[in-house]
């Protein structure tokens, strides 16, 4: 157990850090086709700025850790839309996007970790406080309750067994909670999502917490390795945006208004499993795969923007004593059967990805390599790929992925 601390050790790490920033950003249509409709620009200003302080202290049989600080968030945008065409051209309007919304949390850490033998005992606890405000509120929300506060208590725990000297066991429950941001809570009829829906805020939104547990296994034999976790979680408060009828888009082209609900309560379960095996001194072969089933307690229905069922095989070696490294990636996804109509979802077909590559060391910290990508020039999307906006491409319902496609790459690391 090389993570425990010496005997005479008591003061390991004492950090105090503070950051600012600030972004102005702005987001217009001047290069797309619908230009020619209307001019369409939205500004932005992002201010966020925090301190955060960390303390951790060392014992005979473990170690603790204390950490504290708040963040502070300031959002302003405007959105200015020209009508060039139809019954309405010469007209202009401006929307306020984000409210001038303002999101405040304050968070107290405390963890420890005690060993025992070939045990290692964990917990930690968190408790935040959460504030949000909007400073300019929309018309919509004038006459709602715009202001929250959210007292979030999380927890966790965990024991890990070396069962071997290469073979590692865990086994973790916690409880996290968390707050609504400040898209969740405030944006303003804006196209933000992975379809041509505008998506409006609620700030009566519930804090979203999930209760979880993990099944880790670490082992290496020789020349092969695992890596396994398998997990299940129920989230309660679930947060989604689900299609409004009764809210009306302001833009044009836009088939509707996605409002930002407490869904209800699901339950997520899965896992993750990755291996390697060296069956030479300069080559190995590698498997990872991953799956996630998600369904609502209510009424059955499948979580909206699940990604399916997928696994890459990876091959790679090393040629001329590691100056030539080859690598082969094969890639299956698999159709995603299980979405959501409610939320809009389609059936996902599934597909093959296959790329190669070579790289070299041609000097010190300079590296060449080259290959192509989508070797069989599969014409597939994923499944959480954004629609097209059907005002310019009524036929499309998908964004597909590129074709074959050549590559040649120069690195330099100073």
């Amino acid at each position: 157990m090389n993570g425990k601390p010496s005997a005479n050790e008591s003061i390991s790490k004492l950090d105090v850090n503070g950051y600012w920033s600030l972004v102005d950003h702005e987001m217009n249509n001047h290069n797309r086709a619908s230009f020619e409709m209307r001019s369409a620009v939205a500004l932005a200003e992002t201010e966020t700025y925090g301190v955060h302080g960390t303390f951790k202290g060392l014992y005979d049989s473990g170690s603790y850790t204390i950490t504290g600080g708040f963040d502070q968030l300031d959002v302003t945008g405007t959105r200015f839309v020209d009508i060039k065409m139809g019954p309405s051209a010469g007209n202009s309007m401006t929307y306020n996007l984000w409210q001038d919304a303002s999101i405040f949390n304050a968070g107290l850490y405390t963890g420890m970790e005690h060993f025992v033998d070939r045990w290692t005992l964990s917990a930690g606890t968190r408790i935040d406080f959460n504030s949000a405000d909007s400073n300019d509120p929309a018309p919509r929300f004038q006459n709602m309750d715009i202001s929250s506060e959210h007292i979030n208590f999380s927890v966790s725990a965990g024991v890990t067994r070396q069962l071997a000297s290469s073979t590692t066991a865990g086994l973790y429950i916690g409880r996290g909670v968390r707050s609504p941001d400040v898209t969740e809570r405030y944006i303003n009829y804006l196209t933000i999502g992975r379809d041509s829906y505008e998506y409006a805020g609620n700030p009566n939104l519930e804090a979203e917490a999930n209760n979880q547990a993990d099944l880790v296994l670490n082992s290496e034999f020789g020349n092969f390795s695992l890596e396994s976790t398998l997990f299940a979680s129920y989230m309660t408060n679930y947060i989604s945006a689900v299609i409004n009828p009764d809210m009306q888009p302001v833009g044009m082209g836009a088939p509707g208004v996605r409002e930002f609900q407490n869904r209800g309560d699901a339950f997520f379960s899965g896992f993750e499993l990755g291996f390697q095996y060296s069956f030479s001194q300069n080559w190995f072969v590698g498997l990872n795969s991953s799956y996630t089933r998600a369904e609502y307690m209510d009424d059955n229905t499948p979580v909206a923007e699940i990604p399916p069922f997928e696994s890459t095989l990876n091959i790679g070696g090393s040629i001329l004593t590691d100056r030539i490294l080859p690598d082969l990636s094969i890639r299956r996804v698999f159709p995603q059967t299980r979405f959501n109509e409610e939320f809009g979802e389609n059936r996902t077909p599934g597909f093959w990805l296959v790329d190669a590559s070579v790289s070299s060391t041609v000097y010190q910290g300079i590296t060449l390599s080259g290959g192509v990508r989508n070797l069989l020039d599969e014409d597939y999307y994923e499944h959480l790929n954004r629609q097209f906006n059907p005002m310019e491409n009524p036929s499309g319902g998908y964004l597909p992925e590129p074709g074959r496609r050549f590559f040649a790459e120069l690195s330099i690391r100073f």
